[in-house]
């Protein structure tokens, strides 16, 4: 009998010891038993290829559904947190543990998407939290910018922006050429400019130019009337032609004064320009300075004659001496003719 009580105790003791061991061990539970109980939902999105910024998740006990955060006996959790699942994570991605301790698991979520992908991934440790995490990783193809910015990956209906690079000196943009992937450029002339990227790689070039160098201005000349000449008072206008775009002439100059616009009028085929009588009755009889003042610093010039009603100019002294050296001589032969008839 007491062999028996002994055996009965042992078996007892066992048993606690068995209950006491399946208290303390707690595996990980799979998706299906986990409770419809998401602790901090989160999403992450990012594209194929292109590496996410890590994403921090902690898992804490004192949220456990299990009844685990009333326990007193001391024992260290930490190892218990490092037991937890993931499922329906997206390839090329990764969850390493940052951090633990007594009541806290830190898990950090990294890597670069590898597939499309569009779902949610469960996180869970061995205390039934669960944290639902929802992925879109859209498929991402390459942007190629030869001679600009903009090179990197696009998700299909992504607006994409291209920038041309800075011309070299003497060199300007001129245009861009799309090398292959089918798009159209919002504009192909402007150095900025962007596209609706397609299913597929794109390859853009930015093209260049010479910056073209201005042709020297042709210096305008006197084509008709030259020379010109006016009497006063006789009721006629003056015409003279330059060979000067008539759109290019900014002023009309006499002896350096700009004329009044309405003391003269203007037709094309060149300059084909005619002085009113009535502007030319006011000069002072003599010679005059006309110039037609173009554009760029471009001018031409002729001289003018004005004369009184005889036909003297008041300013020409050329004739004036003429006359009168003709009437001295007139008088020397007079006087001459004189002596000659009285010695005889």
């Amino acid at each position: 009998m007491k062999n028996f009580k002994n055996l009965g105790s042992k078996i007892i003791t066992s048993m606690v010891m068995l209950v006491l061991m399946f208290s303390l061990v707690q595996l990980p539970v799979h998706a299906s038993d986990i409770p419809d109980r998401s602790i901090s939902d989160f999403e992450i999105v990012g594209k194929v290829g292109v590496e996410i910024t890590p994403v921090i998740v902690t898992l804490n006990a004192d949220n456990d559904t299990a009844g685990f955060g009333s326990w007193t006996i001391g024992y260290d959790m930490t190892n218990w947190f490092k037991m937890f699942v993931i499922t329906n994570f997206p390839d090329g991605l990764k969850a390493i543990v940052a951090g633990g301790g007594d009541r806290t698991l830190t898990v950090s979520i990294e890597g670069t998407p590898t597939v499309e992908f569009e779902g949610v991934a469960s996180l869970y440790s061995s205390f039934k939290e669960n944290l639902n995490c929802s992925f879109h990783f859209a498929l991402t193809h390459n942007v190629t910018v030869n001679g600009g910015t903009g090179s990197e990956k696009y998700a299909q209906g992504d607006t994409v922006t291209i920038t041309a690079d800075t011309p070299a000196s003497g060199k300007q943009f001129k245009e861009w050429t799309v090398v292959s992937g089918g798009i159209t450029l919002a504009s192909s002339t402007s150095a900025t400019t962007t596209f609706i990227m397609p299913a597929n790689a794109v390859e853009v070039t930015a093209v260049y130019e010479n910056i073209p160098t201005q042709p020297t201005p042709e210096k305008p000349v006197i084509t008709a009337g030259s020379g010109a000449t006016h009497q006063i008072s006789n009721g006629k206008d003056m015409t003279i032609t330059c060979s000067g775009k008539l759109e290019d002439l900014t002023g009309i100059y006499v002896d350096g004064k700009l004329v009044d616009p309405s003391n003269y009028t203007l037709k094309s085929g060149s300059t084909i320009l005619t002085l009113k009588a009535s502007y030319l009755d006011t000069l002072t009889a003599g010679k005059h300075t006309l110039k037609f003042q173009y554009k760029s610093n471009l001018s031409a010039e002729t001289t003018i004659t004005v004369q009184t009603k005889a036909g003297v100019s008041t300013g020409d002294t050329t004739n004036t001496k003429l006359y009168l050296g003709l009437i001295i001589v007139a008088g020397g032969v007079l006087v001459l003719n004189k002596r000659r008839k009285m010695m005889k």
